[in-house]
């Protein structure tokens, strides 16, 4: 009997050695240190028993049994057991419990409400919402990537499409389209900078070329040149605003020095003279209308001169008609070389409506008051011919004798002048004014159906 009891407490005294010996093996393996590490534990480092384990603040140690394991903010250690497991804030560690708080993949994440983020990345800002920094260090900006926003090279940008946008000075506008702001505040305006269009001191501009223009008066025309409205609507007109034209009352003008001009019809001459088309096409003949009236019936040119003294003026075409009309008008000797030298042989009938609009058959005061003008009537001849017929032309008048027609016959041409008045003496009889080598003028009737000159006076 004492034999057998003997045996039993050999077998038991056995067992527990080698209990002993397989937890140590355990304990052993979970220390997270190297194998000559662990074999230098010193027996004092170690605690046999059902609840034996570390202090919650060693370092290297391990824990064992039931409840053994490390604690939340140990470094590099391990725990085991039920509980055991590693804080989520460790930083070697890993846990192997029941409340580890490892994701599936293995990386830490952070928890913001019903998001987790990436704790490198991301944190997690007011209202529990997730923000990504762009940028790093003391400079990077905080932003919800919520598909609305992209960081690039650090900036912030705004999402619109496939474009990204300035979210201080830009928008996406409509159909994803980005907008650029031009100007501040309420009166600022947003626009398409697509290259067609500018900001220039908060107003948006029309880009042409190497120019900029208003998008409401201007516009880009062929060649990248800048064009002006002039007018409204359907009939406006464009022009190139390079001051050589201007717009004056819906109609474009030229300049000419400091004068403006019909386009249609004149043109800028030698000194900023402008000269005006008499005629179309090539045989159109230019001239200065301060000096020159154009007939535009046959367009023959007329120059004109004002004489005047004091409070009186007037003016007269400085050569004779050569305005063919209808009948009643011959050139001198049927000879068309006389026509241009002298002017036509009128009617009385034919002179009342030959002279053009603005101007009229002068009545035989009209001639008083011109040999008035010019010093008296006891000169007045002289004064008002032509060099060329003895006169001294003191006026620019040129009177030149074209003599006169009385059916069948030519007489006087280049001794004597003959011009029908306004002014008649009855149905068969009007008055003249006549010239010949004397210094003075006469006045004298003759039957309305001679043919005589004419001169016109400016109404």
């Amino acid at each position: 009997m004492d034999k057998i009891v003997k045996l039993s407490w050999s077998v038991l005294f056995v067992s527990l050695v080698l209990a002993f010996l397989a937890c140590s093996d355990d304990s052993s393996s979970n220390t997270g240190l190297p194998e000559d590490e662990s074999a230098e534990s010193t027996e004092n480092d170690k605690n046999v028993g059902e609840n034996v384990g570390k202090d919650a603040g060693s370092k290297d140690g391990e824990g064992t049994g039931v409840n053994g394991g490390k604690d939340a903010g140990s470094k590099d250690g391990e725990g085991t057991g039920v509980n055991g497991g590693k804080d989520a804030g460790t930083k070697d560690g890993e846990g192997t419990g029941v409340n580890g708080d490892k994701d599936e993949s293995g990386d830490a994440s952070g928890v913001c409400g019903t998001e987790t983020f990436d704790l490198e990345t991301q944190h997690c800002g007011e209202g529990d919402v997730v923000e990504t920094a762009c940028g790093s260090g003391e400079s990077a900006v905080w932003y919800i990537a919520d598909g609305s926003k992209a960081c690039e090279s650090g900036v912030v940008k705004g999402i619109c499409g496939a474009e990204t946008f300035d979210l201080e000075t830009q928008r996406c506008g409509e159909g994803n389209v980005v907008e650029t702001v031009c100007g501040s505040g309420e009166s600022a305006v947003w626009y398409v900078a697509d290259g067609s269009k500018a900001c220039e001191s908060g107003v948006v501009k029309g880009i042409c070329g190497t120019e900029t223009f208003d998008l409401e008066t201007q516009r880009c025309g062929d060649g990248n040149v800048v064009e002006t409205a002039c007018g409204n609507g359907e009939s406006a007109v464009w022009y190139i605003a390079d001051g050589s034209k201007v717009c004056e009352s819906g109609v474009v003008k030229g300049v000419c020095g400091t004068e403006t001009f019909d386009l249609e019809t004149q043109r800028c001459g030698e000194g900023n003279v402008i000269e005006t088309a008499c005629g179309n096409g090539e045989s159109a003949v230019w001239y200065d209308s301060s000096k020159f009236f154009c007939d535009t019936r046959d367009n023959q040119l007329y120059g004109y001169v004002r004489i005047a003294q004091g409070n009186t003026a007037q003016i007269w075409m400085t050569k004779n008609l050569n305005y063919k009309t209808s009948s009643g008008s011959w050139c001198y000797s049927n000879n068309t070389a006389n026509c241009t030298k002298y002017g036509r042989l009128y009617t009385w009938s034919a002179a009342t409506g030959a002279c053009p609009a603005g101007w009229r058959l002068p009545s035989t005061q009209n001639w008083r008051t011109l040999f008035d003008l010019v010093g008296g009537k006891s000169t007045a001849a002289k004064k008002l011919k032509s060099k060329s017929w003895n006169g001294t032309d003191n006026y620019g008048f040129s009177a030149l004798p074209g003599g006169s027609y009385s059916e069948p016959t030519f007489a006087n041409a280049g001794s004597y002048a003959y011009f029908w008045t306004s002014t008649a003496d009855n149905d068969r009889s009007a008055q003249s004014i006549d010239m010949s080598s004397y210094d003075s003028p006469t006045e004298n009737s003759y039957v309305k159906s001679r043919g005589f000159s004419v001169r016109c006076l400016k109404k």
